[in-house]
C-alpha cells in the first residue's frame, strides 16, 4: 500500500473525518557463463525463479517521497511476511491472498499520522485506535512491497547487458532497462549457472534497492485472526 494510502487511510479510518472513517547461497554449482546470452530472456528466466522459491528481501524504497525499509520473507513471489520500517519506525508485514496486513505500535501510527493534515489530539487518537492491530488493505499489484513481483518491472521493458561486478561476494551481471526519461531498472543476476536475481535497483524519482537471497528455510505467511484485524477497505466504503 502506498504511503499517501497509509496517510489518507488514515485520517477516513482512525479519526473519523471522511465516512466514519533468512538466507543460502545462490547458484546450482553449474559453471555456464550467462554473459552474451539475451537481456530479457535472462530477466525472464530470473523471475521464473524467483516466483519458483523462496527469497529473503531486504532494502530500501521510496514512494511519495517517503523511504520504507525492509526485511521480509517472500514466498514465490507473491506472498510474505516480515517487517518494514516507516519514517524509521517499524512494523509487521503481511501479505497473502491478495490482502494486506500492517501491524504498528502507537508510535508508528503517529508518525504515519503526522503525514496527515491532522491535530495532534486527533493523531493521538487514531493512533491509539490502531495500534497493535492487524490494519488490512487490498495489496496493490503496482506497490513495491505488496506486489514484490512489480519489482522486475512491465514484461515488455527492453535490457541491455552492463558489465559484471560482485554483490555479496557473488559475481552478478547487470540487466538494465529504460523506464520513461528519467528511470532506469537494473536486475542483477548471477553471472554463472541459473541467474537468480540477487539485486533489484530503480534509479529515477522511486529510487529502490533492494537484495534479494534464496530463503534457507522459506516462508509460509498466513492471515492473522480475524478479531484481530480493521478492514480498512470495508471502513473506507462505509
Amino acid at each position: 500500500m502506498r504511503i499517501g494510502r497509509v496517510v489518507v487511510a488514515l485520517s477516513a479510518v482512525a479519526f473519523g473525518l471522511v465516512s466514519v472513517t533468512s538466507c543460502n547461497g545462490d547458484g546450482d554449482g553449474g559453471k555456464s557463463s550467462n554473459v552474451g546470452k539475451d537481456p530479457r530472456a535472462l530477466v525472464n528466466e530470473a523471475q521464473a525463479l524467483w516466483q519458483a522459491e523462496d527469497f529473503k528481501v531486504t532494502g530500501d524504497a521510496v514512494a511519495d517521497s517517503i523511504r520504507s525499509d525492509y526485511d521480509v520473507c517472500v514466498h514465490v513471489g507473491r506472498d510474505l511476511q516480515g517487517t518494514e520500517s516507516i519514517l524509521g519506525h517499524p512494523a509487521e508485514v503481511i501479505v497473502v491472498g491478495g490482502k494486506a496486513y500492517r501491524k504498528g505500535d502507537v508510535a508508528f501510527w503517529r508518525a504515519i499520522g503526522g503525514r496527515s493534515e491532522n491535530t495532534q489530539a486527533e493523531i493521538d487518537e487514531g493512533a491509539a485506535r490502531l495500534a497493535d492491530k492487524y490494519v488490512t488493505t487490498t495489496a496493490d499489484p503496482d506497490d513495491q512491497l505488496d506486489g514484490m513481483g512489480s519489482v522486475f518491472g512491465d514484461a515488455k521493458l527492453a535490457y541491455t547487458m552492463g558489465e559484471i561486478s560482485e554483490i555479496g561476494g557473488k559475481r552478478v551481471i547487470a540487466l538494465t532497462a529504460r523506464q520513461g526519461d528519467e528511470t532506469t531498472r537494473t536486475v542483477h543476476v548471477l553471472a554463472e549457472g541459473k541467474p537468480y536475481p540477487v539485486k533489484i535497483q530503480v534509479d529515477g524519482a522511486d529510487p529502490v534497492n533492494l537484495v534479494l537471497a534464496r530463503a534457507g528455510k522459506g516462508c509460509t505467511p498466513a492471515a492473522p485472526p480475524v478479531d484481530r484485524t480493521l478492514n480498512m477497505d470495508e471502513t473506507e466504503a462505509a
